[in-house]
């Protein structure tokens, strides 16, 4: 595969994203926008994507929608959702996506390693980069919920 820009990369990303997102809850979001905004939901999840070319991985939503997710992805009551259950939904969310576009890249030069996933919880974070690290953001909606991914290399 070839890729010769961080905006092709992020489309591998967000193929993977739609693909996990519609598998686990049966939502399937459409593309809202992607403009670039420095800003985060109430819940991020991050994974560190090492390799000869490293990045992360953000994936960014309200409460509701991260609830919504989860009660879906889990079959629980959205009312009984706890706090710890959207930190892991979403959390399984940036693991699978981000392991999903490893096996696409496949022999690309953009092969990496998984860290862990992790949350990253409250909305008071902004994400600010050296002059040569690209980020795209793309947001996504169906009906009322709407979430975010991120992608920096």
């Amino acid at each position: 595969m070839s890729i010769t820009s961080v905006e092709e990369l992020s489309t591998v990303f967000i193929d993977s994203f739609l693909e996990v997102i519609s598998t686990c809850t049966g939502i399937r979001f459409d593309v809202k926008s992607s403009e670039y905004d420095t800003g985060f939901s109430d819940i991020t999840s991050a994974i560190n994507l090492n390799g000869s070319k490293n990045g992360m991985l953000f994936i960014s939503a309200e409460e509701n929608t991260a609830k919504s997710l989860c009660s879906y992805m889990t079959g629980v009551s959205k009312s009984d959702v706890t706090d710890e259950d959207c930190f892991d939904a979403m959390s399984e969310f940036a693991n699978m996506t981000a392991g999903n576009a490893k096996l696409r890249l496949g022999n690309s030069d953009y092969t990496f390693t998984l860290s862990s996933p992790f949350v990253i919880n409250g909305k008071e974070m902004t994400l600010t980069t050296k002059k040569k690290v690209r980020v795209v953001s793309t947001t996504f909606a169906s009906d009322d919920l709407e979430i975010k991914i991120k992608l920096m290399y």
